[in-house]
């Protein structure tokens, strides 16, 4: 990852530079010159925009590859902050989806009734 931001500021810089040399030697009118600048900055935009879409997929493809170790990473991590043990954090955090998974359906069992409720007196 670190390789493919390093391309991306030195393909930055070489434009910026590039532009700027051009502009020093180039004897154009201030409007035309400044014309020239837009399309260079949209074009520099598009491209970046591009190369940010590139990276943007290979952090999600590499995530999604190394997925597994970074669950591990995670529960090491918060086993040293609490001092807990990795079983007991999983033990705890299944026990709060169950709750939360039971609030869910009582909540949702309850809109139901109202659905119901509301429909019966309007009818």
């Amino acid at each position: 990852m670190k390789n493919g931001s390093d391309l991306l500021l030195a393909l930055l810089a070489g434009g910026v530079i590039g532009v700027g040399v051009g502009m020093l030697y180039a004897p154009r009118k201030g409007v035309d010159t400044r014309k020239k600048i837009a399309a260079q900055a949209q074009e520099a935009k598009a491209r970046l925009q591009q190369q940010v879409g590139v990276l943007e997929e290979q952090a999600i493809d590499y995530y999604l590859r190394n997925k597994e170790s970074w669950d591990i990473h995670v529960l090491s991590l918060l086993s040293r902050l609490t001092g807990h043990s990795i079983a007991d954090l999983i033990a705890t955090l299944e026990q709060k989806l169950g709750v939360v998974r039971e609030i869910s359906k009582k909540f949702h069992t309850k809109e139901r009734i109202i659905d119901v409720t509301a429909s019966s007196v309007t009818d």
